[in-house]
């Protein structure tokens, strides 16, 4: 009997395994936006970014480019650039109305709250509520982005680039990182950005313009176009340390308030505009925080989704869903801290409760995603079993 495939059998080509390293920080930065966007929450203070100069939105950004080069990226290798970029397209309509839906829905429990803590509840929408029509068309022009809901306009624009930039490296390999490296510079010399708020003309708070080099960055590295330095270096790893310290000195605020002249030297490392067009101290705080957690993680990468890290590892598989709920989750826990104080306990309920929904969402997805793929599997395996009983 012969083992060579018959000419009707179809060829599966096994996917590559996920890689848990990215799943484990994509689940950490939800549960690190969940906190850092529930207001009143005081485990905020205690969050990574207080120790440093970067903070989880640099995380969500290189993750999802390093996730895109393994959605998209091989698509533009494999399948031609027409088809890659349809791909695109369509992450980006999605992505558009789940972004018009969170909006309204935040705006819905905002107007609802007002019962229970009052008008601060609303403020976030006070334009939709005095504008109405206006308010609603820049909503959908994207001209318009209430506070904490601007992260997934910034992910549009910087996929919307994305079919450019890969266009871009058809001409030359590296020419995708020095394109995205010179629009981040040329943001920091002419401010190039979009309209955040046709009331006050302020631009997009994540300017995407200079936040696509982080994810680029992350694609290029998914992509093997950029090798990571290797691991332990003991010059690389002293420069890291040094630029941590010198984060955990300039940017804990307790300390920086406790010795003169640190705030003055924290404003011209920091300025007000650092997070709104990634300044270079942010992205060199990121990278150096990366390449020594990656150098830490690395040997134990392939068991991140066992006892503790088995939730995150979770979470981080279904990061659009989680995020979506980490939105509502949150907005809902600063009403309750609004409403029942900020005690030590009831600040633990309502971190608790935020995570156990991400952790619910992501069951509830997993579990929707694989039903089908299961029974498409099993209908499979039927349809081969007749096929060799025939034979």
């Amino acid at each position: 009997m012969s083992n060579s495939p018959s000419k009707g059998a179809a060829v599966v080509v096994p996917r590559s395994p996920r890689d848990q390293r990215l799943d484990f920080f994509r689940g950490m930065t939800m549960l690190i936006i969940f906190i850092a966007h529930t207001p009143g929450n005081s485990w905020n203070d205690w969050i990574p970014a207080r120790f440093g100069f970067s903070s989880g939105t640099e995380l969500f950004v290189f993750c999802s480019g390093c996730a895109s080069a393994g959605a998209f990226g091989r698509v533009f290798q494999t399948r031609g650039w027409l088809l890659a970029s349809a791909k695109v397209l369509r992450r980006i309509w999605q992505i558009y109305w789940v972004q018009m839906c969170l909006v309204l829905t935040s705006a819905t429990l905002a107007y609802h709250a007002q019962a229970f803590v009052g008008p601060v509840a609303v403020q976030r929408f006070v334009p939709l509520m005095d504008h109405g029509l206006v308010a609603l068309i820049a909503l959908v022009q994207l001209s318009w982005l209430p506070e904490f809901l601007d992260i997934l306009p910034m992910y549009i624009v910087i996929l919307a680039l994305l079919p450019v930039m890969e266009a871009l490296g058809r001409l030359y390999r590296h020419l995708p990182v020095l394109a995205s490296a010179s629009l981040w510079g040329w943001v920091h010399v002419m401010g190039l950005n979009f309209s955040g708020n046709p009331w006050t003309e302020d631009g997009w708070f994540l300017n995407p313009f200079a936040w696509q080099f982080c994810f680029m960055l992350g694609y290029s590295f998914g992509l093997k176009r950029l090798v990571r330095p290797a691991r332990r270096q003991r010059s690389m790893v002293a420069l890291c340390v040094l630029v941590l310290l010198l984060g955990v000195v300039f940017s804990f605020q307790p300390l920086v308030n406790a010795i003169p002249g640190l705030r003055d030297i924290q404003a011209i490392l920091v300025p007000e505009d650092a997070k709104t067009n990634l300044s270079p101290v942010r992205l060199l705080h990121f990278l150096c925080l990366a390449y020594l957690v990656l150098g830490w993680i690395d040997p134990f990468s392939d068991r991140l989704d066992r006892g503790f890290g088995a939730p995150i590892v979770l979470i981080g598989q279904q990061s659009l869903a989680t995020f979506v709920m980490s939105i509502i989750a949150a907005e809902l826990g600063g009403f309750i801290l609004q409403f029942a104080g900020t005690g030590a306990f009831v600040t633990l309920g309502v971190n608790v409760f935020g995570f156990s929904v991400l952790l619910v969402t992501a069951v509830v997805m997993n579990f929707v995603k694989r039903e089908p793929q299961s029974k498409s599997n099993g209908k499979r395996d039927m349809a081969d079993s007749d096929g060799a009983a025939k034979q």
